[in-house]
């Protein structure tokens, strides 16, 4: 049906309202003036208290969830045989909630609990005599990127001349399988390039120079979200998720979406199967790499994500299932994608074209 033509319709919303042709001139716009009062008067004061109360729920919710994750995490960083494999990780996690947690007291916690484990980690690797295996060296540049931020750099710096030492015997892009001038096909060995080289010059070292020759790699990936291989899609599902956090620096600023179009396309397809699996760290990452790329919690993919995520926390807090490192790291990422975020401003944090 055709709506009425008139040029005395008022619009309310998605209501449409004619006075009475008879009405005019003063009486006319009172009437006007009174409908439009009495429909913005229906419309909002019934359904405003309910849905405050569901929003407030929701978030009180929420933030259980990721406040017992946190304790989780914090209790699990204490254990001396963590220190062994997972010191520069642990110090990592609290890094990203106290550079941008929209919450006030968690960045607080962070701040404080980061410091500590910050400490833990200089006295471990104090007593190391010299660092002989790879994962050794990255866990070190890690730590030296990281001691700054919780106010330890100067207590750290002994350990400059240990990686030095190391790496006049390694050869990042050799430990990652790359070569200057041959493009890389391999997700996993791209991921963990991108990773290493950027601690490396968060860290100031001189292969931090690399990060924009193996980023400049990364972004030229093929994507390919209808692979069947299991591993061949998570080494994918890691390289889309740590290209986004590396140019983020894990989060601290915002990216610009009509720029990682393939990465937010890959992860918008994939995001199917994650949640089919189950797969929490899957879903987690997806979910705090979207809302760093400035999609919002309204967003379907999140929503859904959010909610299954609720339901799927263990009683003691953690996340997942599987060995050590499955259960903490996917109780880090389910925090990071229950968490608001505070943003310290837009990225990347480096210039890819430099």
């Amino acid at each position: 049906m055709e709506p009425l033509r008139s040029t005395n319709m008022v619009n309310v919303g998605t209501l449409r309202i004619r006075p009475s042709i008879a009405c005019r001139g003063k009486l006319a716009l009172k009437l006007r003036a009174f409908l439009i009062a009495s429909c913005f008067t229906l419309l909002a004061v019934p359904l405003a208290p309910a849905q405050e109360k569901v929003r407030s729920k929701s978030a009180t919710a929420r933030r259980g969830s990721y406040v017992k994750a946190y304790d989780w995490m914090v209790k699990d960083s204490k254990d001396p045989e963590r220190m062994v494999e997972y010191g520069s990780d642990f110090l990592q996690f609290f890094y990203e909630i106290k550079s941008s947690a929209g919450d006030k007291e968690l960045r607080e916690r962070a701040a404080k609990d980061g410091l500590n484990q910050a400490k833990r980690c200089l006295a471990y690797f104090k007593k190391k005599k010299d660092l002989t295996l790879v994962e050794e060296v990255t866990e070190a540049i890690a730590f030296l990127a990281l001691a700054r931020e919780f106010g330890v750099k100067k207590e750290a710096s002994f350990l400059y001349s240990k990686v030095n030492l190391a790496m006049k015997t390694m050869s990042f892009r050799a430990l990652f399988n790359l070569s200057k001038g041959e493009r890389s096909n391999d997700a996993e060995d791209l991921c963990d390039a991108v990773i290493a080289f950027h601690f490396a010059r968060r860290a100031g070292l001189q292969e931090g120079k690399g990060l924009k020759w193996a980023m400049s790699q990364a972004r030229a990936y093929k994507y390919d979200a209808k692979a069947t291989d299991e591993d061949f899609l998570l080494a994918q599902d890691n390289l889309v998720t740590h290209v986004i956090y590396v140019m983020s620096d894990y989060g601290r600023v915002t990216l610009k979406a009509s720029n990682y179009k393939a990465e937010l396309a890959y992860m918008r397809a994939a995001f199917k199967r994650v949640y089919r699996d189950e797969d929490v760290e899957g879903v987690a990452e997806f979910i705090d790499s979207s809302r760093i790329l400035g999609i919002k919690d309204s967003d379907p993919m999140i929503r859904k994500g959010l909610r299954w995520l609720m339901t799927v926390q263990k009683a003691d807090g953690s996340f997942g299932e599987g060995d050590e490192y499955d259960v903490y790291h996917s109780t880090w990422t389910a925090l990071n994608a229950l968490r608001p975020f505070r943003f310290q401003g837009k990225g990347p944090t480096w210039d890819l074209t430099k």
